[in-house]
């Protein structure tokens, strides 16, 4: 066998791209908790997009997902 064939390179790339797919999901929830708790506690979203390094408009797309998952 090759070093590829050893690698597994298919294998590899599913579960690197499972595990990315994981990560994406987790950092979106953390994402809508905060805004969440960013409400509650009468934040700007402005100042949250603004500390998170994202834009106004995805801060805005945020905090309307949270909003709507606490409803």
């Amino acid at each position: 066998m090759t070093a590829l064939q050893d690698f597994k390179g298919p294998e590899r790339r599913s579960e690197v791209t499972d595990a990315l797919g994981e990560f994406e999901a987790a950092r979106h929830q953390v994402r809508l908790a905060m805004f969440a708790l960013a409400k509650e506690q009468g934040s700007s979203f402005s100042d949250l997009a603004r500390a998170l390094g994202i834009s106004r408009q995805l801060a805005s797309r945020l905090a309307a997902e949270a909003q709507d998952t606490q409803q």
